[in-house]
Order: C-alpha cells, then sequence, then structure tokens
C-alpha cells in the first residue's frame, strides 16, 4: 500500500491545465499522490474511490498520462 503524503503535491501543478486545479485532500488529487509513487491496482484504487475510474478520467482531461494493464494503473509523469 502506498502512503500518502499531501505536502508533496505543489498547490499549482505545472501539469494541470488552468481550469482543472486539484484541491489537496480530493479524491483526484489522492491518487495523483498515490500514482506518483507507484503503479496501483484497482482494488488499491477503489479504496480511495469507488468511482477511481471517473477520477483517472479527471486526471486524464486535466493532461496527465495514465495508462492501464491488467487492471493496473502507471501514471507516466510529463518530463
Amino acid at each position: 500500500m502506498f502512503s500518502l503524503n499531501l505536502s508533496a503535491i505543489p498547490p499549482r501543478d505545472p501539469n494541470i491545465k488552468p481550469g482543472h486545479r486539484l484541491k489537496a485532500g480530493s479524491q483526484n488529487s489522492i491518487i495523483l499522490a498515490a500514482l506518483r509513487e507507484g503503479p496501483l491496482k484497482n482494488y488499491e484504487l477503489a479504496r480511495i474511490s469507488l468511482k477511481y475510474t471517473s477520477r483517472i478520467s479527471d486526471l486524464r482531461e486535466a493532461g496527465f498520462t495514465i495508462e492501464e494493464t491488467d487492471g493496473t494503473y502507471t501514471l507516466k509523469e510529463q518530463p
């Protein structure tokens, strides 16, 4: 399982488009922080949000590249 450190999420992440800012403590920001620590299985994401697929869609819309393979989600950070 991952350890959650919300202070590691900058208040204005440069990868997020204007209008898609994440609020600290939101399910989107918690999932993003968890994915930054490494790949997560779908059951781990479901512990954060039962609608984790919607949160993944939100993050993708905000400009993050998240890949899914056999129920494992991986964040591909932008250079």
